[in-house]
């Protein structure tokens, strides 16, 4: 304890002593008993009441938690979104071929092949008139 802390307490206590001569016969005799009955309950090892209210508020945060997890619990599988489920990807002709090395210096030359394809289409029109 510092000396400013036991300088203190000192004075307290000696304004307390001042104040319980100042007060009469009656009031002290009224502490005095209320003081010696809480010593022998004490003594009687009768407990204290914070200790017989003590279950009871377990009990009661106890309560309180478990009817917050139901709350959520019900809450949340009221509200349970559908699973997920993994798509198709789209039908994407030649999608090898987009993801290849080769398919993109194929897109820089895409009109060439967009007229390779027209001209093969055609070609093989004309193959197909002529055998026929």
């Amino acid at each position: 304890m510092t000396n400013d802390e036991e300088h203190y307490l000192n004075y307290a206590k000696s304004q307390l002593r001042e104040q319980r001569e100042q007060l009469d016969g009656a009031t002290r005799s009224t502490l005095n008993r209320a003081r010696q009955r809480a010593l022998d309950e004490l003594e009687r090892g009768k407990p204290i009441v914070a200790q017989r209210w003590l279950p009871i508020g377990i009990a009661g945060i106890v309560c309180l938690v478990a009817a917050g997890l139901a709350f959520n619990t019900l809450q949340f599988n009221e509200a349970t979104p559908e699973p997920l489920v993994a798509k198709q990807a789209p039908d994407v002709p030649n999608l090898d071929l987009m993801f290849a090395d080769e398919g993109l210096e194929m897109l820089e030359d895409l009109d060439f092949y967009l007229w390779l394809e027209s001209s093969e289409t055609t070609a093989a029109s004309i193959a197909v008139d002529v055998l026929t």
